[in-house]
């Protein structure tokens, strides 16, 4: 390397540094360092619409036309004034849009996943008034791969037996609600047959013969939705004399363990209630069917004689005798 440089001639060596300097005078001013504030998340939707206000430009108040260049990720991407407003990319307009205030707007039309980054705006004069930093991020809804279909488990199903139908997974910003179709009818997440699971696979504890037909899987969220559809035929489906190939397996966190625990529960209320009823009968049974021998017993003891605790040692009667047992007393002794 130095024998090279000593090969080169003087001039050469001028002319090659007066080049450099003068291809470095004839860019642009150089974009800003990152700003340190916080930025203010955005999420949009793609293929929307957004119009990024630059704040500078309105603190400043002033009848004079005042320039603010618009960064994305530190690179200079549009230049903009108080008066006027910069289409990022020259993007067309859709049909309808209403018109925006010209007052320094970055307008961001046809949003697609690329456009993510920080974006911000800088006075060309002040170069320490900074605005608002924002960080775009977009939303979207993932495309099937074309070898991507919906799964049976097992692949041959069997009348009466477990079905589980798999929804192959679709990339997404924020993460997908899965709904599905049996034959254009919903299921309901609420209900227990057919049961969504939480891997947001469907499971269905016995197949019947009117489960067969498409099923449709849809993966949604605010930003778009994708379906995905599969077909059970009859030709697929084996009698119930046969063997399945395969068992159907729930794997990871889609097992139906709550549905279980709950079919336990309600046994075991049953048999509660069961229990509660046959000592209530057998209670009402022995008070009043047992010929009025508890009714006997209790009257017989509170009337005619006391407890240990209540009467002393000697079991004395605690009332007055009745006057006809008296009287009877008083015969007899006259009798006698």
């Amino acid at each position: 390397m130095r024998k090279r440089y000593r090969d080169l001639k003087p001039w050469t060596l001028l002319l090659s540094a007066l080049q450099i300097l003068h291809s470095v005078s004839s860019l642009p001013d150089s974009p800003p360092k990152l700003p340190t504030k916080t930025p203010s998340e955005m999420l949009l939707p793609i293929d929307s619409t957004t119009a990024l206000m630059c704040e500078p430009l309105f603190v400043e108040n002033t009848s004079k036309i005042v320039k603010a260049n618009w960064y994305k990720d530190g690179l200079l991407v549009a230049t903009v004034t108080n008066s006027k407003n910069a289409n990022y990319e020259s993007r067309d307009a859709p049909k309808g849009e209403n018109a925006l205030p010209e007052v320094g707007f970055l307008v961001i039309r046809n949003i697609t996943r690329s456009d993510e980054g920080l974006y911000w705006c800088q006075l060309e004069a002040k170069a320490e008034k900074i605005g608002e930093i924002f960080a775009l991020t977009v939303a979207y809804v993932g495309t099937v791969a074309p070898e991507s279909e919906i799964e049976f488990v097992p692949t041959r199903p069997k009348m009466g037996a477990p079905l589980v139908v798999v929804c192959p997974h679709v990339k997404a910003l924020p993460k997908t609600s899965v709904s599905w179709k049996i034959n254009n009818h919903p299921i309901s997440s609420s209900k227990s047959e057919p049961l969504i699971l939480s891997n947001s696979s469907l499971l269905l504890r016995k197949f019947h013969l009117s489960d067969i037909g498409i099923f449709e899987c849809v993966q949604s969220n605010f930003a778009g939705k994708t379906r995905i559809f599969g077909y059970l035929g009859m030709e697929m489906v084996i009698d119930g004399d046969q063997v399945p190939d395969e068992d159907p397996v729930i794997e990871g966190n889609g097992r139906p363990e709550w549905p279980v625990v709950y079919e336990v529960l309600i046994h075991f209320i049953i048999l509660c209630v069961v229990i509660c009823g046959l000592l209530i009968v057998y209670m009402v049974y022995t008070l009043f069917c047992l010929k009025g021998d508890f009714f006997q017993f209790s009257l017989h003891q509170c009337f005619r004689s006391c407890t240990r605790l209540g009467g002393g040692r000697w079991r004395k009667p605690i009332f007055p005798q009745a006057d006809y047992i008296a009287a009877n007393q008083i015969l007899r002794i006259q009798r006698v």
